[in-house]
């Protein structure tokens, strides 16, 4: 398993001092995260966020996608299955900006789980294993960084029920925040 360690400074003195977190994924999940974060950074502003709240959301934006994007420069040849963990330096705004991207291909990947169900029931282990990884991350992100709650003008609904979830083997209750999948 390759592993790195990359840094990034706070600007904003609320935050403390950083913290290590090690995150581990295979290298087409740092892709897709990647490309996850530069969705988000160019997601409209929501009106009802105050501004100042708004910039720093931005900064701990550009410092997550700074360090996934160093991370996944040297990712280049590998297989996309290989796993490979780095070393982010995260305070409480990162760690929630990286919960919030977490949360996002979380939703994405049970979306894609329930559309392969009913085509390709084959197919779906390895997407239902992602689910869960990306939950993992997430309580991970949670317990060391004490972020618990995406950011909620970030995310959408899920367009499924509770019951859809339970059909998948994934019941809400069994996921970090379940019942905000549905609702936020």
């Amino acid at each position: 398993m390759l592993s790195r360690r990359l840094h990034s400074q706070s600007v904003s003195p609320q935050n403390a001092q950083p913290k290590r977190f090690v995150l581990s994924l295979t290298v087409s999940q740092w892709q897709r995260l990647a490309t996850e974060l530069l969705a988000m950074e160019h997601a409209p502003h929501n009106p009802t966020v105050p501004v100042e709240k708004q910039l720093e959301r931005d900064r701990a934006g550009e410092q997550v996608q700074i360090q996934i994007s160093s991370a996944l420069e040297q990712t280049r040849n590998l297989a996309d299955d290989q796993q490979v963990a780095f070393t982010l330096s995260l305070v409480r705004t990162t760690a929630k900006y990286l919960l919030t991207a977490c949360d996002r291909m979380r939703r994405a990947t049970l979306q894609q789980a329930w559309s392969t169900r009913s085509r390709a029931p084959a197919d779906l282990p390895p997407i239902l294993g992602e689910v869960r990884s990306w939950d993992v991350t997430m309580r991970e992100l949670s317990t060391q960084h004490g972020v618990i709650h995406p950011l909620g003008e970030m995310v959408r609904p899920l367009h499924l029920s509770d019951t859809e979830l339970v059909a998948l083997g994934v019941p809400c209750e069994s996921l970090l925040n379940g019942e905000d999948l549905l609702s936020l």
